[in-house]
């Protein structure tokens, strides 16, 4: 009698176990998103300072403040990076700066991503996505061929 109620015990046992054990194993697991709040979009006219970023094909990235033609070429690789500019900027920065991120039709997604991690990684706060209309376009192409020379810096739509 003692060796039946000792092998259900064990049976009983071994059961227990192996219920917890899956039960703790096919618990979903997810990972938390955050989600935009109802916060109002920020106007950039309320800024006294506004820096555009422009972001062309090619993962070229054009940034300016002010006159067009003073846009400078910036890239994601090592050198002369989206943040070596923010951080040189950020000595000037006070929280009356805006930045103005500008998609053109031939911006890769990933380049948006990649300036958007910029922006967290430099604690930038007051910042906008906008995509550029054609005629915008094609201003800023007037005014960055007006001052470059270099086919590299010109070419926001290859």
């Amino acid at each position: 009698m003692r060796k039946i109620i000792f092998g259900l015990l064990a049976v009983f046992g071994i059961l227990a176990i192996l219920f917890f054990l899956t039960t703790t194993m096919t618990t979903p697991r997810t990972i938390g998103l955050t989600l935009p709040g109802n916060e109002k979009p920020k106007d950039p006219s309320n800024y006294k300072d506004i820096i555009e970023l422009v972001l062309a094909g090619n993962e070229k990235i054009f940034a300016y403040r002010g006159d067009m033609s003073s846009a400078k070429l910036l890239s994601l690789s090592p050198e002369n990076t989206v943040r070596s500019y923010l951080k040189a900027m950020k000595g000037s920065f006070t929280d009356s700066v805006f930045i103005l991120i500008r998609t053109s039709e031939k911006t890769e997604m990933r380049t948006t991503v990649d300036v958007l991690d910029e922006m967290t990684i430099n604690g930038i706060k007051n910042f906008a996505v906008d995509a550029m209309t054609p005629e915008q376009e094609k201003k800023f192409l007037q005014a960055i061929n007006g001052s470059k020379s270099t086919n590299e810096d010109m070419a926001l739509k290859e």
